[in-house]
């Protein structure tokens, strides 16, 4: 069951070892509904470019800073998920559900 606050790497074409990692926004009932799961990339690193960016909050993920890219949020049909990577925290899962309701406020 793909649920929202999954981490995932996607399956690319042509390059089987290496994928994009990315995060789950959709709700288990719209992926269970649709066959398609909402999902933003996440990017491990500090990078001073995108303190304070309302489109790229950051999360702990596995002890390491990452920034949810909110900018390039996708539509992922479900067989092109690869594998889970485990979930992120609640408390980190709120922070990026704040970022995206700031997002649509504006």
């Amino acid at each position: 069951m793909i649920r929202k606050g999954n981490v995932y790497k996607l399956r690319q074409h042509g390059d089987p070892g290496n994928g994009m990692t990315v995060l789950v926004l959709s709700g288990e009932q719209a992926n269970r509904e649709t066959g398609h799961i909402v999902v933003a990339p996440i990017v491990q690193g500090r990078a001073k470019l995108f303190d304070g960016s309302i489109t790229r909050p950051d999360v702990q993920f596995r002890g390491h800073v990452h920034h949810v890219c909110l900018d390039r949020v996708r539509n992922a049909p479900e067989h092109i998920l690869r594998h889970g990577l485990g979930s992120l925290p609640y408390t980190e899962m709120a922070a990026v559900e704040a970022a995206l309701c700031r997002l649509l406020e504006l």
